[in-house]
């Protein structure tokens, strides 16, 4: 398919190169071979990697995710209407933290290209919904353009911000960057006797990290899935090239936090943050030390940037309103970032008796 100059090709197996030209485009890990295979090694979708070309040279790829229209179904009507919609073929679409942008003069053109050929593969293959966000590190060099591309499309935009905190100066500098109220709060936490550890395998996770974060959030009855599905990830042959995963514990080696991040390109963005009720009781900063260790971390693996990983634009409610405030105070750039999804009239005229059939945004 062309697209002003531009063809894309698409195919299940990951081209030549592809993750040599994540580096240079911003793009982040959602974007490279590695996820395509883990999240069909997970059975949450079946990858497909585009490649849009101009005159010979490659101008852009994008990871695609295609999947069932909804992942988990459920009881009640809902789910009777999951199961409706797999037995009909219906599917969806995904990518994240892309696409990756070679030709920074014809990004919005790149973007056109992607999105028809998206648009005739929809049509062809029962899609109804469509949800992409576009890469944190580096915003297209045409706003403008880029957002009249979505829109001509069809797509609904729901921005998304984060703070990014840079990496590369020395480690002191780092810290005299941060709030005080950091500082006040990883010198407490040591001085209460809390240590943060990386996780070394896979028992400890699920023992140390992943049983307590469950139970936290009252959700040890999903243990047994959870767990498998972790397996999965910690098998991965490039696993320890991208996950790190730490807790933070008291004295008695109680878990009292946890937190982690995956690592791609320089680029090191943070996951499951958790923290014990003992902590609040205790009013222990416990996020606040393993944050800082975190960045310490990510820096010694070489990278540059750490994003923390999503805020609000627009707070609503007081939680979102602390999320934002915790993650401000580490000192990083903010900025937003477009997600934008498409949905088929039948999936719009479905949503009027169940709304949230699809899911939710990206």
């Amino acid at each position: 398919m062309t697209g002003a100059e531009i063809r894309v090709t698409a195919s299940r197996q990951p081209p030549e190169g592809w993750d040599a030209a994540i580096p240079r485009s911003g793009a982040g890990m959602l974007q490279t071979a590695f996820w395509g295979s883990l999240l069909e090694r997970l059975g949450q979708g079946t990858p497909l990697y585009l490649v849009a070309e101009r005159q010979g040279q490659r101008v852009g790829q994008l990871l695609l995710i295609q999947g069932p229209l909804v992942r988990h179904g459920g009881g009640g009507l809902r789910g009777a209407m999951a199961r409706v919609a797999g037995l009909a073929g219906f599917g969806r679409l995904e990518y994240a933290e892309g696409p990756v942008l070679l030709d920074p003069v014809r990004e919005a053109q790149v973007m056109r290209a992607f999105l028809g050929w998206i648009a005739d593969f929809a049509r062809r293959h029962r899609i109804l919904v469509v949800r992409g966000a576009d890469a944190v590190a580096r915003p297209p060099a045409d706003p403008a353009g880029w957002r009249q591309a979505f829109e001509d499309f069809g797509y609904a935009p729901s921005p998304w911000g984060t703070y990014l905190v840079d990496l590369s100066p020395e480690e002191d500098a780092i810290w005299q960057a941060v709030d005080h109220a950091v500082r006040k709060g990883v010198k407490k936490a040591v001085r209460e006797g809390l240590a943060v550890r990386r996780i070394a395998d896979p028992a400890e996770y699920r023992r140390a990290f992943l049983c307590p974060y469950l139970a936290w959030k009252g959700e040890t009855d999903t243990l047994a899935e959870v767990g498998r599905k972790a397996g999965i990830v910690w098998t991965h042959p490039a696993h320890d090239d991208h996950y790190r995963y730490f807790v933070a514990t008291d004295a008695a080696g109680e878990t009292l936090g946890v937190l982690g991040m995956y690592l791609n390109a320089g680029i090191a963005t943070e996951i499951t943050s958790g923290i014990a009720p003992a902590a609040f009781e205790r009013k222990l900063p416990v996020q606040d030390l393993l944050h800082w260790e975190m960045f310490r971390d990510a820096r010694q693996a070489g990278c540059t940037v750490f994003d923390l990983a999503g805020v609000s634009p627009a707070p609503a409610t007081p939680k979102e309103e602390n999320i934002r405030r915790f993650k401000k105070k580490w000192g990083g750039r903010y900025v937003e970032y477009g997600r934008h999804e498409w949905r088929h009239r039948l999936l719009v005229l479905a949503a009027r008796w169940l709304p949230g059939l699809a899911g939710p945004a990206p």
